[in-house]
């Protein structure tokens, strides 16, 4: 698993630069073929969770992609 374990400083990511290159890298393939759900999915069983370390779930991804501009 890419992420990581220690708890991040106030203000900083939660995650490590290649957590989102990996999950945006997934997203931008997906998404022109595939729903939230399905890529919600995937994201799941490839082993990411969200940012706060919660399982994705369509509403958690179109939140991720409006924050991030996917």
């Amino acid at each position: 698993m890419l992420a990581n374990s220690a708890v991040p400083g106030f203000g900083t990511k939660l995650r490590t630069d290649s957590y989102y290159q990996s999950v945006d890298g997934i997203i931008r393939t997906l998404r022109p073929v595939a729903t939230l759900r399905l890529i919600s999915e995937k994201l799941n069983s490839v082993g990411f969770t969200t940012p706060r370390n919660l399982p994705w779930d369509r509403q958690r991804l179109a939140a991720y992609m409006r924050k991030k501009s996917l």
